[in-house]
């Protein structure tokens, strides 16, 4: 792979059952790079993170991530560099503050504890109370679920951020909050799926998968 690649994908085909959901898919992202991957539904965009995290196995083709080529082997490692957060988190049961602190309990996070004293700033360019750290997971709406999602992903502060509908629940004022947050983040090479058009603002390119690939 070359340098300036963190994540390079190379003749991707996902069936499912007789058809193809793509096939040929290829691309590259760059260190930095805030990319949104758009399209019609039922086109794959969301396959495409799960192929990228190792949960989704392609049935032919080739991702390298970070310098390495993504396999069985690799899987663990490679997934311990990125931070996904879904359309629907499941986030369990307890507090909004159990789930935020679950992931520190790690022996691989233990190192990034510290960054929990970002979480009070983290909350706030969300739209979100500290108040609401005590608040029972069941009691969240769909829009305070993202967001805690999206701020302990932030925590782990790891290179690679997965977005798949991050602002779907929210509203406009909301959604422009989480917006200019991960604008800001010049740092981190970001990947959101969006269905709507202009549903990531900040995107730096934009790839749009059709039926067949890109």
């Amino acid at each position: 792979m070359q340098a300036q690649r963190i994540i390079e994908v190379r003749d991707l085909t996902v069936t499912f059952g007789d058809a193809p959901l793509f096939e040929g898919l290829s691309f590259s992202i760059a260190p930095g790079e805030h990319v949104v991957l758009t399209g019609p539904s039922g086109t794959g965009k969301s396959t495409v993170l799960r192929c990228l995290l190792g949960f989704v196995e392609p049935t032919q083709g080739e991702i390298t991530m970070c310098g390495e080529a993504l396999t069985p082997h690799s899987v663990w490692r490679i997934r311990s560099q990125m931070a996904f957060v879904p359309q629907e988190a499941d986030l369990g049961q307890g507090t909004a503050r159990e789930f935020i602190d679950s992931p520190f309990q790690y022996r691989v996070n233990i190192p990034k504890v510290a960054n929990r004293e970002r979480l009070p700033e983290l909350l706030q360019a969300v739209g979100l109370n500290d108040a609401l750290l005590s608040s029972e997971i069941g009691s969240l709406s769909g829009g305070e679920k993202q967001r805690i999602a999206l701020v302990s992903a932030l925590l782990l502060d790891q290179p690679i951020l997965l977005l798949d509908e991050v602002t779907s629940a929210l509203d406009k004022d909301n959604a422009a909050r989480v917006h200019r947050l991960l604008a800001s983040l010049k740092d981190k090479t970001i990947i959101g799926v969006v269905h709507e058009e202009n549903g990531m603002p900040f995107a730096t390119r934009q790839i749009a998968i059709r039926k067949g690939g890109v």
